[in-house]
């Protein structure tokens, strides 16, 4: 079970600096709120609040430690597993780009994902062109989803954490490419 972080204004920028992808780190001097409906992602019962107390030392020893870890769940959960199905562009009202991916998760139900223009416009956390590229089957694992209704259907869409891994270094990756 993995735990949200949450740090506000001038924070964001000292913090979001000191991290890099893929990397384990120890962090002590945060506090605990409870999760909200709107930022929470994840289950946890908790979130850390980090701030100016905050201190963030990197592991380097970390071999053991796996470089991804997902924890895959039903379609109940809203958590996906998925193939891909289609990549389509999107305009917003206020003429902003977003793409929608329309997938079919393990269960081969239709899943739809929104990524909104901060994560499909950036290359490290969302690279079309790799997947689109990628040799069947795809497996996609995506981070930091939020479960909405959109006009009366379920729908995943990005958040501030969102990255989109194609075949992520997984024992479930493997298996689903054997289905």
């Amino acid at each position: 079970m993995g735990i949200q972080a949450f740090v506000k204004g001038k924070n964001c920028k000292t913090l979001d600096s000191k991290l890099c992808l893929q990397t384990c780190y120890q962090i002590k001097g945060y506090g605990c709120t409870d999760p909200d409906n709107f930022t929470n992602t994840l289950t946890h019962p908790a979130t850390m609040n980090l701030g100016n107390a905050t201190v963030i030392t990197s592991i380097p020893d970390n071999e053991n430690i796996p470089k991804q870890y997902f924890e895959l769940a039903t379609r109940r959960r809203m958590e996906v597993q998925a193939k891909t199905e289609g990549i389509v562009d999107k305009k917003t009202h206020e003429n902003r780009p977003y793409v929608v991916l329309s997938l079919k998760d393990c269960s081969n139900q239709d899943v739809t994902v929104a990524l909104w223009e901060e994560i499909a416009t950036v290359k490290s956390r969302f690279n079309r062109a790799e997947i689109e590229a990628g040799a069947a089957p795809v497996i996609l694992a995506m981070t930091g989803l939020k479960a909405k209704t959109y006009y009366g259907t379920l729908q995943l869409s990005s958040t501030s954490s969102t990255h989109v891994y194609l075949n992520p270094q997984t024992v479930e990756t493997e298996t689903l490419k054997e289905m």
